[in-house]
């Protein structure tokens, strides 16, 4: 107010305004009309660290002044009043963590050859930083907050330093299931709180690496382990499984390198397939698995290994028993042959009777093994020392590390100069657990016979009749007559028989060539129960065949004759009795002289249905020739035979097996046949024929001076003009002879086919062979 008139008023801050126009914490102004104005700088530092409740009291003062110059001041009062601030956060908002897991798969383990499935390491389990807290007001406080689990671990946060943990949880499926190289992330919320009860959030963000984990072997109860047993179960298995965690993970099944017995060994072989199945083979045949006696065992250990796509592996043993079992002895069946005339035993060296091949048995366990008499015929007897005693059922023949009569038993024949007697000496083998059968055939084999008749009852489309008789008649010759008015006794009946399901067919099958045991559904054993062949004079039936219908009567009456490649029985007029009584062919013949022109029936009957008939029965008729004692002799075509000849003529052929041939006196025919033989000559001049290449006989007594020669025909043909030395080598100083069939006289492809035990010089070995125009020639070499 001015009490002039016509004054003016201008406004202004007055100059002595305590505050002057402002401060940090605002600015004051007035206008021309006099209204003062304050703002508050509400961006200051000074404004925003004002605190709830505090205040700040500015004064300014403001001046009029009129148009003379006169003014005046009045004071104006301002107060700032403080408010509560939201805190800021900065800091660390991200971190990275790598599961434990497999590190360098491959790495080679100090000491050893294998690798390791990677080394383990415990990766980088946990993650930190800090967050800080931003308050302007002066005093505040913070306060942290945001602990929390996640999927693959667990946030924390310090509330009082805002300093934040991540920690990976190793156990949890989800950081399992993370694969080497696979990532995933987590986000965690933290909150600070200041002490007037603002807040702030800020995300953190923690990335997770897998890593690759071992795969892990698992299985069900006893698929860790197995038995198998010889001779019985020969294979053994178990599943495994694989558990890996890791996403997309493959798993490989192998045998590990650390196996212990690799993949196998003697008793047998280990595998693995692409499923965790394994499985174990037993070697049955194997030398080592079939030594394993009763009740021994072996265990194997195996391992085996699964290997995931990034070279991680997990081994697992498994363990495999084998069970031994009992084997049953090894037995080898032989056959022995000699002359049925008992004066041959004094003739040809052997008047305490003939050696018997007796093959001592073996046991593949290594049990001791003990050997008894089981049947016994006549003529066996066994040597003690100082005397011959009679063998009999039920004595103890052998016993492993103690007795053995099997080396000193012998044979004499019966009384009888010309029958066939064909019997067996059975022999019960045991080691304890299991009694097995040696079977050694003892031959008596008549003199020379002449052949008189021959015919036969035969039928090549279908079986001869089943159930009854197929009958044909023969009309004897003068030939026979006279054979049997001169030595009835002398004279023999040969039957050959095929006895097979099919059209005749020579050789008959292996399997119908040998008899087993009564009833035991063999083929030969049919033929011995089933076959009777005989000869019907005047009504009267002689039996030259029994039927063997039960098991007291059954007995061995056909052999396979290689020769014919059928089955053959060799039956004396002595042997041949009138049906159901004792009267013998030789006898009734005596009695009732024959006469050429008579009809004699030949009979074949089959006393059972089936399949199992014959097709053809032949008949062949021999009479003694008295002026030579020589016999004849083809062996088993598979077995070991010992033949004896006599002091006349014979023919000793070993067949099939490991032969031992002597042909004692006379001019003899040895040939060893199939088979590594032992030939010995004895007196007189001796042909030892060898037919087969890839065998080196022994011949015992090579005498050149008393005419003995070799026979070579069946190996080679020498050219004409061909030079024998280029096909015959005979080495002096080990006794070898060696044949090369190409005749090229190339050392390289001769082969060793005798030694001559003698070691007969050079110069004396006489040999026979055929040209390629099949003559017959003699060398000296």
């Amino acid at each position: 107010a001015d009490p002039d008139t016509g004054h003016t008023a201008t406004w202004s801050v007055s100059p002595n305004s305590p505050q002057g126009t402002g401060t940090a914490y605002g600015t004051f102004s007035v206008d021309s009309s006099g209204q003062w104005t304050y703002t508050l700088n509400n961006a200051s530092a000074a404004v925003q660290a004002l605190a709830q409740g505090q205040t700040v009291t500015e004064t300014y003062t403001v001046r009029v002044t009129d148009d003379k110059g006169a003014w005046d001041d009045q004071q104006v009062t301002v107060v700032i009043k403080g408010t509560n601030d939201t805190p800021t956060i900065t800091g660390d908002t991200s971190g990275a963590v790598v599961e434990a897991g497999n590190a360098d798969p491959g790495t080679i383990v100090a000491g050893t050859t294998s690798t390791d499935p990677g080394a383990l390491t415990a990766g980088t389990p946990t993650v930190s930083g800090t967050l800080t807290a931003h308050d302007p007001d002066a005093g505040a406080t913070a306060t942290w907050s945001g602990n929390a689990a996640g999927t693959y671990g667990s946030f924390a946060v310090n509330p009082t330093t805002g300093v934040w943990t991540y920690t990976l949880d190793n156990s949890k499926p989800a950081t399992n299931a993370l694969a080497e190289g696979a990532s995933a992330t987590e986000t965690f919320t933290v909150t600070v709180t200041d002490d007037k009860g603002a807040t702030s959030t800020q995300d953190v963000t923690v990335t997770i690496t897998g890593a690759n984990d071992s795969p892990v072997i698992s299985y069900a109860a006893g698929n860790a382990a197995g038995g198998v047993s010889e001779d019985g179960t020969l294979t053994t298995g178990g599943q495994l499984a694989s558990a890996d965690p890791d996403t997309g993970h493959t798993a490989t099944w192998s045998v590990s390198p650390n196996s212990p017995q690799g993949t196998g060994t003697a008793y047998g072989t280990f595998s693995v397939d692409s499923s965790g199945q394994w499985t174990y083979t037993l070697n049955n045949a194997s030398a080592a698995v079939q030594a394993l006696a009763q009740g021994q065992t072996v265990t194997e250990t195996y391992t085996v290994r699964v290997t995931d796509d990034k070279g991680a592996w997990d081994d697992q043993q498994v363990t495999v028993v084998i069970n031994g079992t009992n084997d049953v002895p090894v037995v080898t069946n032989s056959h022995n042959w000699m002359s049925s005339d008992p004066s041959q035993q004094a003739a040809t060296g052997h008047a305490d009777g003939y050696p018997l091949l007796v093959n001592i048995p073996t046991d593949p366990d290594g049990n001791n093994l003990t050997v008894t008499a089981a049947s016994v015929p006549a003529g066996v007897y066994y040597f003690d020392g100082a005397a011959y005693h009679v063998v009999t059922s039920g004595m103890t023949l052998f016993q492993t590390g103690g007795i053995n009569l099997l080396d000193d038993l012998v044979y004499r024949p019966t009384a009888t100069a010309n029958d066939t007697v064909n019997v067996n000496l059975a022999l019960n083998v045991s080691d304890g657990f299991v009694t097995t059968t040696e079977n050694v055939g003892i031959h008596e084999v008549a003199p020379n016979r002449l052949p008189t008749d021959s015919s036969e009852v035969s039928n090549d489309g279908h079986p001869l009749t089943s159930g009854s008789s197929q009958t044909h008649d023969l009309t004897i010759s003068q030939t026979t007559v006279n054979g049997i008015i001169a030595d009835p006794h002398g004279s023999t009946i040969v039957v050959y028989t095929d006895f097979q399901n099919t059209p005749i067919t020579t050789p008959i099958p292996a399997n119908e060539q040998n008899p087993g045991t009564f009833n035991d559904g063999s083929t030969g054993s049919h033929r011995e129960q089933e076959v009777q062949a005989e000869i019907v004079i005047n009504g009267n039936h002689f039996v030259v065949v029994e039927a063997d219908t039960t098991a007291a009567k059954f007995e061995q009456s056909w052999f396979y004759d290689s020769a014919s490649g059928m089955m053959k029985a060799t039956v004396s007029y002595d042997n041949i009795l009138l049906n159901g009584t004792g009267q013998s062919l030789a006898n009734y013949l005596i009695d009732h002289p024959p006469s050429a022109g008579d009809t004699w029936t030949l009979l074949y009957t089959d006393n059972a249905g089936g399949p199992y008939q014959a097709r053809t029965l032949q008949f062949d008729f021999f009479t003694h020739d008295p002026g030579d004692p020589g016999i004849t002799v083809t062996g088993d075509a598979t077995l070991p035979d010992q033949i004896y000849g006599t002091s006349g003529h014979d023919v000793l052929s070993g067949g099939g097996g490991n032969d031992i041939i002597y042909g004692a006196g006379g001019d003899d025919l040895i040939i060893g046949g199939l088979g590594q033989d032992t030939m010995t000559g004895g007196a007189g001049a001796d042909t030892f024929k060898l037919d087969h290449l890839d065998i080196k006989d022994l011949i015992a007594d090579y005498h050149g001076g008393e005419g003995d020669k070799i026979d070579l025909s069946a190996l080679f043909d020498k050219a004409a003009a061909g030079n024998i030395t280029d096909y015959v080598h005979y080495n002096s100083a080990t006794g070898t002879l060696s044949v090369d069939t190409s005749g090229s006289g190339n050392a390289a492809n001769f082969v060793d086919v005798a030694v001559l035990q003698n070691a007969p010089a050079a110069g004396t070995i006489n040999i026979l062979y055929d040209d390629t125009q099949h003559q017959q020639h003699t060398a000296t070499i």
